[in-house]
């Protein structure tokens, strides 16, 4: 090979490198903040990506660590895309507006956002509710134009349940908890089914069941409730022991309710411990296995953190909550909604900004004082979402 030729090989090697360098940014766009950002849906395997609404008004999945585009749903003139939640990784999702939808709402579509395949079509079903594994609840409109649930098998299409429910919940990846009421919305029943087996292993006949991720059943009728685990169907309480039981979805707690006491009571539900007895707090949410948030006043409420692993209590200023996904790793979030009634003058520029913080429940110091964000939750263990003059961005947790 010549002098001339290598020279000629490397001077297209250097163009072709120079016309990549300049058109990657057009195919894998950055982005830095956001209009909105869609809050991650159930449980944590789908945290990597995130569905985002642009500064342009598009909807967009981009990836949380860098902020790059993965896909972007572009209006036409038949739909108008309205949001995008990822609800697995690679898989969102979508719902849009489309032209001469005879109803006027949203219509839904689940997407592999990678290669833009259509799982589940726009338009086949009314709204598709939420999705487990290869599980979806759709929901449809008979007959009479009410609508009904039902679940697929997003793969195959299979019908695993049929559209008779007004409202499903699937627990532990396994358990449907099923609504019934017919056309009678007054005299609805509630029962669990086995989605492997399709087994009615609790009748449809109670009046509420509230049943976790982590497969522990709440289950109330007329004059008392009892708590089951839906592994082993074993009773963990009978009925006729408390007025309610509400389970933690994954910290192993129940927050109880009787007749004999007010207030309510902290149970660890393995071995059935009481962690905080009656008449201490008015109420528990447990944020981990060590840290829970409690309330104390029914009317003027106020809010704190208990630490169990110190029984340290830290009380928050007037007005402050723990927001959705406020718990990372001993840091809360907190947020205040009517904080201009009674901070300093300093924050009276806009009654609804500047009011978030972070809270090291270790030490009861704000990591991130007031003045900065105007809202904050976190996305994971490392991220978190901060809101900052009116657009939306991921930043790294301070530790």
């Amino acid at each position: 090979m010549t002098k001339k030729s290598l020279l000629i090989i490397f001077g297209g090697v250097i163009i072709i490198a120079l016309v990549v360098v300049l058109l990657f940014p057009l195919f894998f766009r950055t982005h830095s903040s956001f209009s909105s950002i869609q809050a991650p849906h159930w449980g944590d395997n789908c945290r990597t990506y995130a569905g985002v609404r642009l500064r342009n008004d598009t909807i967009a999945i981009v990836n949380v660590e860098t902020g790059r585009e993965v896909r972007r749903f572009r209006n036409n003139r038949h739909r108008r895309y309205s949001s995008a939640e990822v609800i697995y990784e690679g898989i969102a999702r979508v719902s849009a507006h489309e032209r001469g939808n005879p109803l006027n709402h949203h219509t839904y579509a689940l997407i592999d956002f990678h290669i833009g395949k259509e799982i589940i079509p726009f338009g086949m079903y009314h709204d598709i509710v939420r999705v487990v594994n290869n599980m979806a609840i759709v929901s449809v409109a008979n007959e009479n134009n009410f609508l009904r649930q039902g679940v697929i098998n997003i793969e195959t299409g299979e019908q695993i349940l049929p559209y008779v429910f007004n409202h499903i919940f699937i627990a532990y990846n396994r358990w449907a908890v099923v609504q019934y009421s017919g056309e009678n919305l007054r005299n609805s029943q509630q029962g669990i089914i086995d989605l492997f087996t399709g087994e009615e292993v609790v009748p449809i006949k109670y009046r509420h069941i509230f049943a976790t991720v982590c497969g522990i059943a709440s289950i109330s009728l007329d004059g008392g409730v009892k708590l089951m685990d839906l592994h082993t169907m074993e009773v963990i309480v009978p009925f006729g022991e408390y007025l309610w039981i509400h389970p933690s979805d994954h910290h192993g707690f129940a927050v109880v309710q009787s007749d004999q006491y007010d207030g309510h009571s902290l149970v660890k539900i393995d071995g059935w411990q009481t962690v905080v007895p009656f008449g201490v707090y008015d109420f528990f949410y447990p944020l981990s296995s060590y840290t829970i948030m409690v309330y104390q006043g029914m009317r003027d409420m106020e809010r704190g953190v208990l630490r169990l692993d110190n029984d340290d209590v830290i009380i928050f200023e007037d007005g402050f909550q723990v927001d959705w996904d406020g718990y990372s790793n001993g840091l809360v979030a907190l947020s205040c909604r009517n904080c201009f009634r009674t901070m300093p003058i300093d924050y009276h520029i806009n009654p609804l900004q500047r009011y978030a913080a972070i809270l090291d429940t270790a030490t009861g110091e704000k990591i991130v004082p007031l003045g900065i964000y105007d809202r904050i939750f976190f996305w994971n263990d490392d991220v978190m979402v901060v809101r900052q003059d009116g657009f939306w961005r991921f930043e790294p947790i301070p530790r």
